[in-house]
């Protein structure tokens, strides 16, 4: 955990929620596609494109021991995933927006 944000592995994240995940190693760019929408973030860095829009987060995408690591409720909510944590028992909870 940094910024008071929790981090998982960008892969595991994305891929579970269905979507695809391409790594640049030269840019250090992630860029996560699903549904028609494209996310491309580089690590350290807080801005984030999001189909062609710029937004700003308060929080960096790290890279350690060879992974990246994006914090869980960003890039869930813009896969379409509701986020809750359970301060009590340090876990968070992911739910699939299903649409009918």
């Amino acid at each position: 955990m940094q910024t008071g944000r929790t981090y998982v592995p960008i892969r595991f994240i994305s891929e579970k929620l269905g979507a695809n995940v391409d790594w640049n190693q030269n840019t250090k760019e992630v860029t996560i596609l699903k549904d028609g929408q494209t996310i491309r973030w580089r690590v350290g860095n807080k801005q984030v494109k999001v189909n062609q829009q710029t937004v700003m987060f308060d929080a960096p995408l790290l890279q350690k021991n060879n992974s990246t690591f994006v914090p869980v409720r960003f890039v869930s909510e813009r896969l379409n995933a509701s986020v809750e944590y359970l301060g009590s028992k340090n876990m968070v909870i992911i739910f699939e927006n299903k649409t009918a």
